[in-house]
């Protein structure tokens, strides 16, 4: 699905352009980041003429000439032009889109949850890693600010993929207030809140060893365990 593509790129452009900020880039590194721009609009302009053929009631809201025009590149990225995907729309104007995109966006943002809570997965664990390292091995300052700047790397891809995973499910849930059904990610897709985010090795405030309880992400189904990897 294209939207699917463009979701992931504008993501994967938002980060190299994160990446960038105050360091020394190659002109190498800078044409791969210029190409992947100047490639982002053509894409974004495919899936509105989509829009206008399949959801016109998106192109009376925000024609494809207006959503282009009233972008100031200057002020939002490009990564950051709105697709206007059902979820997206107010609750009125969702009841007007085909049920077929409806069901394709819901599957997708299911995909992407499972995806997302994945990688918060493989980052807490990188950055237990990297506490107890610290603790351990770390001595002198040079070695001390290395260590930490290591963490907070690691804790800013944590954030990332906590809000990746809350942009997901809030699309689901809004998109299943229209499908009208009791879909199956409710069972282990919940709401994560900064208190379930946290290592298995981790207890919360007041948890003693012996009554340390897991968070839910631990637990759910499709998120790859050990042997997967």
């Amino acid at each position: 699905m294209l939207s699917h593509l463009i979701l992931s790129s504008r993501k994967q452009l938002k980060i190299d352009y994160g990446r960038i900020v105050g360091l020394t880039v190659t002109t190498l590194q800078l044409a791969k980041l210029q190409e992947c721009t100047n490639s982002m609009p053509h894409k974004i302009t495919a899936w509105m003429k989509i829009q206008e053929l399949y959801m016109p009631v998106v192109a009376k809201q925000c024609s494809l000439d207006n959503r282009l025009a009233n972008t100031n590149a200057d002020e939002v990225p490009i990564y950051s032009i709105p697709l206007y995907l059902p979820s997206q729309l107010p609750a009125r104007t969702r009841n007007q889109c085909p049920q077929k995109f409806l069901e394709y966006e819901s599957k997708l943002r299911e995909a992407e949850a499972y995806k997302c809570l994945d990688e918060l997965w493989q980052h807490l664990h990188l950055r237990s890693y990297e506490w107890n390292y610290k603790k351990r091995h770390t001595t002198g300052q040079s070695a001390q600010t290395w260590a930490q700047n290591l963490i907070v790397r690691v804790e800013s891809k944590v954030h990332m993929s906590a809000s990746n995973y809350n942009t997901a499910h809030n699309a689901m849930v809004n998109l299943g207030t229209i499908l009208h059904i009791q879909p199956a990610w409710q069972r282990s897709l919940k709401n994560l809140d900064q208190d379930n985010i946290w290592h298995l090795s981790e207890a919360k405030n007041g948890e003693s060893e012996g009554r340390r309880k897991l968070s839910w992400i631990w637990m759910t189904e499709g998120v790859a365990s050990d042997d997967d990897r």
